[in-house]
């Protein structure tokens, strides 16, 4: 699932970024490629992020951040 993350955040941000790279600090996405990402993550990992989860940056501010609230998600969904 953390490849899958970093693969679209790779392809997102057109370079190889790090696990814990700040991406919203570096620029590396704004906020188009944000909800690019989010409606990325929902399709792939059949979940839907609440408005107080997106609008929470801190949730996609790196791959393990990403990580982090698509797998608590992904859980809830599938036990």
């Amino acid at each position: 699932m953390k490849e899958t993350i970093q693969e679209m955040c790779k392809k997102l941000c057109c370079c190889e970024i790090a696990a814990d790279e700040d991406l919203i600090a570096s620029e590396l996405l704004d906020s188009f490629k944000i909800m690019e990402l989010i409606c990325s993550l929902e399709d792939e990992f059949h979940i839907r992020f609440l408005p107080d989860e997106i609008q929470n940056l801190n949730n996609f501010s790196s791959v393990n951040s990403i990580f982090d609230i698509v797998n608590r998600k992904y859980i809830q969904v599938n036990g």
